[in-house]
């Protein structure tokens, strides 16, 4: 059975070996998030994402970017993003990814993974 995949939209600071930036979490899930941002590394890059959790701690995780699109459907520039396989979590990823499967607590629509 695929794990579940959450439909997002979260600010988040992305640290790369040589780079810095800003993006958005477009989705989640229990071994991964995919990244809109024009801050991409190369697949197999290390990366670390910061972010605010819905409790207003503080979530960071770390993975290796498993690809990358470069135009999101041709919708104009700037249009870019990854996907990241997470090697490590806080306690506060699990915190999240167990609120938002809450529907008390969901704002975006669960989808399974393809």
């Amino acid at each position: 059975m695929p794990e579940p995949r959450f439909n997002t939209f979260i600010w988040t600071d992305i640290a790369l070996e040589n780079e810095t930036g800003e993006g958005s979490i477009q989705n989640v899930g229990p071994g991964g998030v995919f990244v809109r941002s024009s801050t991409i590394g190369q697949t197999g890059d290390e990366v670390r994402l910061s972010f605010e959790g819905p409790n207003g701690d503080e979530v960071e995780v770390v993975g290796v970017i498993w690809w990358t699109k470069h135009d999101l459907g041709g919708r104009g520039p700037g249009l870019h993003g990854f996907g990241v396989r997470l090697m490590a979590s806080s306690g506060n990823y699990r915190s999240l990814l167990e609120a938002l499967s809450h529907p008390r607590w969901r704002s975006t629509r669960q989808r399974s993974a393809a």
